[in-house]
């Protein structure tokens, strides 16, 4: 472990390379979650994941919610909603609209930007993004659940985190009441933590300060106790800003191509090997 690069395999299937100089929590992190069934020699300073015996992490969801096509298959790479609530804005106000594929690119980084992203360039001005977001939001406070499901598997390894009394909370660029709302509606049953979206004042993801709040709010110190589930590069940054260790699930936003070139600490390409990581 003391060299400059080194392989390590997984027992979930894949070998992953780290450098390093590049990032040595990234060892620590990918190490500690097989040293049940792997000896492997890590730095003395370095926390382990138990502590009494007793699991001490806290989990961040990013991405909960998924998009349903017709033929009723998991589709996370579109958001509908969004897309359709910020079409319905911009045609209101004379702008061209776009398909819902092309807003793929937008989303991601709050609805400002989104509106942002989605005028002219010509028009891309801080006083329009400003006149257009009461109007997008009160068309999606109305819609934002049209094509917005659960995706497949989340819902019981919810429950099953909650058994296992490990926090669970959310984190999300969606203003604050959106995502309020959108977890009430699909996860009643799930005691959250912490429920937090973009609030006034507040920097969006990647800036750590969603993880900060969180940590707060849920009465966690150690940024080594956080396991962050997200779906996207913005996920990933953030994490890296905050110090704590990403899970990136293919499922979602980014392509796995993607996420790989990042070298995340961990890929869960199921809910499956997301319930693996999380519980055992």
């Amino acid at each position: 472990c003391r060299r400059d690069f080194f392989i390590f395999y997984s027992p979930y299937g894949r070998s992953c390379a780290y450098s390093l100089e590049w990032n040595y929590r990234i060892l620590h992190l990918s190490c500690r979650i097989d040293h049940k069934s792997l000896h492997i020699i890590i730095s003395s300073d370095l926390k382990p994941i138990y502590r009494d015996g007793e699991i001490v992490r806290a989990v961040v969801f990013l991405h909960l919610l998924g998009r349903f096509k017709i033929n009723l298959s998991i589709c996370a790479v579109v958001e509908t909603d969004l897309g359709n609530s910020c079409n319905h804005v911009l045609a209101g106000a004379g702008y061209p609209t776009h398909p819902i594929d092309a807003y793929y690119k937008f989303v991601g980084n709050g609805i400002a930007k989104l509106i942002e992203r989605a005028l002219p360039a010509d028009a891309a001005i801080e006083e329009n993004v400003q006149r257009l977001l009461p109007p997008f939001r009160e068309y999606y406070n109305l819609h934002m659940a049209d094509d917005t499901k659960p995706y497949r598997g989340v819902t019981e390894l919810l429950a099953a985190l909650q058994a296992a009394n490990v926090k669970v909370a959310v984190a999300s660029n969606k203003y604050q009441a959106a995502t309020e709302n959108l977890v009430k509606k699909y996860f009643p049953d799930v005691r959250f933590d912490a429920v937090l979206g973009q609030r006034d004042g507040v920097p969006v993801k990647p800036d750590p300060a969603i993880v900060n709040d969180i940590c707060k709010a849920a009465g966690i110190v150690e940024a080594n106790d956080i396991m962050y589930v997200g779906d996207s590069l913005v996920d990933l940054q953030t994490a890296a800003n905050s110090g704590v260790e990403f899970v990136a699930v293919t499922w979602g936003f980014s392509p796995r191509e993607a996420l790989l070139e990042k070298y995340p600490a961990h890929i869960a390409d199921t809910i499956e090997e997301l319930n693996d990581l999380l519980l055992k």
